[in-house]
């Protein structure tokens, strides 16, 4: 459902997206120099979100990381902070403000 929303967004701003399920391809992609913003989604069972961080900060040019999630979900959204993204915020949040996110951060 957030995907669908963000993809909207993004089609909505002209910005390209692309999902990726890969820590791997994430880094990559950051490693080349093709991402200015990633999004995390706290709710993915058995992310690392620190080893995710971790892999996008040795990029070139280190693209701003927003991490996301249930309100509920206190752990996660401090454990986001902890590991160094630079806006961490409840799903709610990120579904209010996507339009002005992708233009702050990719325009």
């Amino acid at each position: 459902m957030i995907a669908s929303q963000v993809e909207g967004a993004a089609g909505q701003c002209g910005v390209p997206l692309k999902i990726v399920a890969s820590t791997e391809v994430l880094a990559q992609k950051c490693q080349a120099g093709e991402v200015t913003l990633v999004l995390i989604d706290l709710g993915f069972a058995g992310l690392e979100v620190k080893e995710l961080v971790s892999s996008i900060e040795v990029a070139p040019a280190r693209p701003t990381i927003i991490a996301f999630g249930p309100h509920v979900h206190a752990n996660r959204l401090e454990a986001a902070r902890a590991a160094g993204c630079d806006e961490v915020m409840s799903r709610g949040a990120l579904c209010a403000q996507i339009d002005a996110l992708l233009r702050r951060y990719t325009l």
